[in-house]
Parts: C-alpha cells; structure tokens; sequence
C-alpha cells in the first residue's frame, strides 16, 4: 500500500511539474503581441524566434504527457465544482425552507371577521371619569382574578386625586403570574346635564385609546412594548380590536382581560390546539360569541360567559374555522 501511495504522489507531482512548465511557456509567448506593436524595439531575429516557441509550444501541447496532466487536471476541477455545488446546494436548500403550510397543498384563505368584537353597548353603562375610582374599587373587591389600579408616574407626588385634572388616564390591569396591561384612555369634554332640580356639570366619559400588554415580571412604562413576541402580539390583537370598535366601554375590556387567565392553557375553539401550526403561539385572541340557546362545548371550561355571550380563545389563523 505505501508503495502505490509512493508512486501516485511521484506521478501527481510529475503531472504538477509538466504543467507549471507549460505555465511558464505560454506566459513568455503572451509577451510577443504586446512587442508586435513597437516596431522599434523588436528586430526580425526576435519575431523568428518567437514563432519558433510557438511551434515548440504546439508540439509541447500535443504530446501524449501533456494531454495527459491536462485530462487530470480538468477532471480534478470538475469534481471540485460539483462539490461545491452541492455544499452551495444544501446551504440554499435549508435557506429557502419555509414552515409548512397550515393546510397541505394549499394556503389559508381569507379569515372572516367576528360578528361582534365586545358584548353590545346596551349592556354596559357609559363610565365616567369621576366614577372610575368607585368602579375599581368595587370591581377588585369581588373574586375576579383581574386587578384594577390607577397609573401614575413616579415622579407625581398628588397622588390619585390628580388624574381628575388629566385629560388622560392610565388603567393598569393585572392578571397574577399571566400579564399585565396598560389601558390609556382619554377624557371627553364635559356635559353639562340639565334638570328640573340641578344644573350639573358632570365630567366627560372615558374614551378608550390604546392597551399595551406585557409580561408578569416585565419592569416596562405604558409608553414601551413588551421584549416577548406573545405579548406583542397580543398587544396587537386589542389594537384591531379597539379599532374595530372604538366606543368600547372599560367594563367590556376588563371582562375580555378576564378570559386571558387560561393564556396559555386554553385550547383554540377552532383548532382544538394550544400552540398554532405556524409560530407555535397560543391562542391571543379572545373573540365574543353569542351564546347559543342549547350548547355542549367540549372547551367549556376554557370559555368565559358574559352576559348573552361567552369569550371563546382564537388563534388570529383560526377565525374563519
């Protein structure tokens, strides 16, 4: 064995040898062109020599050695291109692949929308800003695992009194060990209510402006988003939903954060998963159903009555299923 390893290594630099001799001759007689061209520094014994090493590198090119190392050497760079085509292959391949569709063969189509993003308006009285402290603290005295407290920065030193003269306010909502969540509303002009015992001037009603969703142990101001994908889409479900419906009442919001105890235990009502097929999320949306005469959920215990309705989890994939 060490033999024939011996003679192939003698015959590759044999090959090597021949070849950067060959090098070398074509590179002198590429010379001669660019001498062509001044007459005045190539005499007629120079151009008989340089067709003769022309000649001489013809012969040199036909000879058997020759043609020979210039099989080897094509063959050698073929195998190497074809190598790195298919490293180049691979690398593209795992580059160009995408997740698998939700359906085999064939993508999602449109997805509806709900019929109703909140419960009706009727069933909810407009909150006022005077009556907002009364309402959470009536709201956190029941059993309700979501938490209402009024937002300040740190630096205001007025404590809760402040927010009356505020022409906004900041709800934070927390749910223990789940999220919490910052609900900024505005502060309607106000209403001067006439009758025939008082002339009231009574402060504007709560407008609901944005809701910003973070982590449980999440050190964020309402100002910011949240470091985890999850909430941010979250955030960004409760965006298109408040957008959807812009009247939307504090009491609706509290009752849907209500149904996002189950965040991420919940089984989609669509899918009948926890984490969707694509981005292995869970269920973020919380869509309101009306509640049907004779029911039988499989996830009832997933879904949260209100009122004539009940909140149903959804993947944002999954509303047209």
């Amino acid at each position: 064995m060490e033999l024939q390893s011996d003679d192939k290594i003698a015959s590759l630099q044999s090959h090597l040898s021949h070849l950067n001799g060959l090098i070398t001759r074509i590179n002198t007689i590429r010379k001669i062109p660019g001498l062509l061209l001044t007459p005045s520094t190539f005499t007629g014994s120079q151009l008989e020599q340089g067709f003769e090493q022309i000649v001489d590198l013809r012969k040199v090119v036909e000879e058997p050695t020759t043609q020979e190392s210039l099989k080897l050497s094509h063959e050698s760079f073929q195998r190497k291109n074809d190598d790195d085509i298919g490293i180049k292959g691979r690398i593209l391949s795992r580059k160009r692949r995408r997740p698998p569709s939700p359906v085999a063969g064939s993508p999602r189509p449109f997805t509806t929308l709900p019929d109703r993003i909140f419960p009706p308006s009727s069933q909810v009285t407009p909150l006022m800003l005077s009556e907002l402290p009364s309402y959470i603290r009536s709201h956190n005295a029941t059993e309700s695992p979501v938490k209402l407290h009024i937002w300040t920065p740190t630096r205001n030193t007025e404590g809760i009194t402040s927010f009356s003269r505020s022409k906004d306010v900041i709800v934070r909502v927390t749910i223990k060990e789940i999220l919490y969540a910052y609900v900024r509303m505005g502060v309607e002009d106000p209403v001067r209510v006439l009758s025939e015992a008082s002339n009231e001037l009574r402060q504007g009603r709560l407008l609901m402006e944005s809701i910003t969703v973070f982590g449980p142990r999440e050190r964020k101001s309402p100002h910011s988003q949240s470091d985890f994908v999850v909430f941010q889409k979250l955030s960004q479900h409760i965006a298109w939903m408040i957008q959807a419906e812009p009247d939307v009442e504090l009491q609706s919001i509290v009752g849907m954060f209500g149904a996002y105890e189950s965040l991420f235990v919940a089984q989609c009502t669509g899918c009948h998963r926890i984490l969707s097929e694509e981005g292995h999320f869970p269920p973020v949306c919380r869509i309101w159903t009306q509640r049907a005469k004779e029911s039988n959920q499989e996830n009832s215990d997933n879904i949260l009555d209100d009122a004539d309705g009940q909140w149903e989890p959804r993947h944002r994939t999954c509303f047209s299923v």
